[in-house]
């Protein structure tokens, strides 16, 4: 089932944490969260934390609102920040953003043909569980001063 274009989750940080909760409580798989998240736009908002643009992989790391999931069976996983890989048109912007800026960005969750799931959970053997979340084409929406 696709998401409509108002899924309040597109445009908030903690309700898709909430959302993906609801989901990975209710032992969704891989395929039933790509078809629930895959290849959606939004756009959050975060402090960017630390930018790495090289030529390679040009990527910012933005700090959010610190969030837990509570799997019910004695796994949590907190969430507090995302690797967002940059859209090309979007590096010079990025790159005149001071790091510890507030910025509302946009991306994709887990868009193009990319073999790896947009969502995907990981349990370590240390006890410590993943969440994965693949973001895209990060761009900036808005700098918050």
């Amino acid at each position: 089932m696709s998401e409509s274009t108002e899924a309040p989750w597109r445009s908030d940080w903690s309700l898709f944490i909430d959302e993906l909760a609801d989901c990975l409580r209710a032992s969704e798989d891989t395929d039933g969260l790509a078809r629930r998240f895959g290849n959606q736009s939004v756009e959050w908002e975060g402090v960017l934390d630390r930018k790495q643009i090289d030529e390679l992989a040009p990527s910012v790391n933005l700090a959010l609102p610190e969030k837990h999931i509570d799997f019910g069976d004695g796994r949590v996983a907190m969430l507090k920040s995302v690797s967002l890989p940059l859209a090309d048109s979007a590096i010079a912007g990025w790159q005149q953003i001071a790091e510890g800026t507030m910025v509302k960005f946009s991306a994709m969750v887990g868009a193009g043909v990319s073999p790896f799931p947009p969502v995907e959970v990981t349990n370590l053997r240390s006890g410590k569980t993943i969440v994965m979340i693949r973001l895209s084409e990060g761009a900036i929406v808005r700098i918050n001063k």
